[in-house]
């Protein structure tokens, strides 16, 4: 089972990974990192499609979530607590594993440099993309909080290798999007139409939903007529 240490209390990350893609010397490696509900399995079905796009594809279980590292009482104890103070240094340390990870990865797997880092347009593969979903936001936007607090070296590394941060479908509060900005989206765990004891699988079924919309048919235009 791979495993990633990300601070030097033996905090340690779960990972798959597709591997480097064969004969490509370029490729890119896209880190994925999950949302609130489910674990990085929610992106197995991309696996099949990595190599042929010259990507890597490295699929992180953060804290919390199988095979990473619990959180101990005391680190629940904050997240729970009412102090923000407390609250920010968890989410605070979260973002440090991320770049703890980033960083562990890049030197272990000698992973390469974005093409023209060096001072070229860069337009081409090689470096790595950090993607989160929903929840996950979080804990990437947290990571970019922290990267002015890392040593030099660190933000150097980084910035030869990570071209590119997606944000896919995040969490209005991992924005700080204010609640009464966001309420009027439809959320099954505010619906005081859906019962208490359901509302957890009626969360995963809302967040994980895909939704095929039809394209739609071009407009016939009636052959004009001579006013004449």
């Amino acid at each position: 089972m791979p495993l990633a240490s990300v601070d030097e209390k033996g905090t340690q990350f779960y990972y798959e990974d597709t591997g480097a893609p064969p004969g490509q010397p370029s490729y890119t490696t896209l880190i994925l990192i999950h949302g609130g509900v489910f674990h990085s399995a929610i992106y197995r079905p991309m696996i099949p499609y990595a190599a042929a796009r010259d990507v890597r594809l490295v699929l992180v279980n953060v804290r919390d979530y199988p095979g990473s590292t619990p959180y101990s009482p005391s680190e629940l104890a904050a997240l729970n607590s009412s102090s923000l103070n407390e609250q920010r240094a968890m989410l605070n340390e979260r973002g440090q594993e991320v770049a703890a990870f980033l960083l562990w990865f890049i030197r272990k797997e000698c992973i390469p440099q974005i093409a023209g880092s060096q001072g070229d347009s860069g337009a081409g593969g090689g470096g790595l993309a950090l993607l989160a979903w929903s929840w996950g936001n979080t804990i990437t936007m947290s990571f970019l909080a922290q990267a002015a607090k890392l040593p030099k070296h660190d933000q150097e590394t980084l910035g030869s290798y990570l071209r590119s941060l997606v944000l896919f479908d995040s969490s209005s509060h991992a924005l700080g999007v204010p609640s009464d900005v966001s309420d009027f989206i439809m959320n099954p765990l505010r619906d005081p139409q859906v019962p208490e004891e359901q509302k957890g699988c009626a969360f995963e079924r809302w967040v994980s939903s895909f939704t095929r919309t039809r394209s739609p048919q071009p407009r016939r235009c009636s052959p004009s007529r001579s006013t004449s």
